[in-house]
């Protein structure tokens, strides 16, 4: 329930419907704080370019690429297994 009832103009609820369509097939993720690990935003799987973040917690500002910031799925699971391989050596 809204506290505030705000009327907007039908070009811009025309947009944003447009907007939340073309988001419904991606998947989100979480932009985390290189220092401290605190969640900074949550942005989709579309976005690149660069952020500038400030951590809510440790107060950190920085200048993020999204393209260094990306994880693939599973992929820490293989890194400990390679890792686990070469220590047994």
């Amino acid at each position: 329930m809204l506290r505030y009832e705000i009327i907007l103009p039908p070009e811009t609820e025309a947009k944003l419907t447009i907007c939340a369509e073309e988001a419904e097939g991606l998947t989100m993720r979480e932009i985390r704080c290189p220092y401290c690990g605190f969640v900074i935003t949550r942005v989709f799987s579309d976005v690149s370019g660069h952020y500038l973040a400030r951590c809510r917690k440790c107060k950190h500002e920085s200048v993020l690429n999204f393209a260094y910031f990306r994880r693939q799925k599973g992929f820490g699971k293989k890194r400990q297994r390679f890792r686990d391989d070469l220590n047994f050596r």
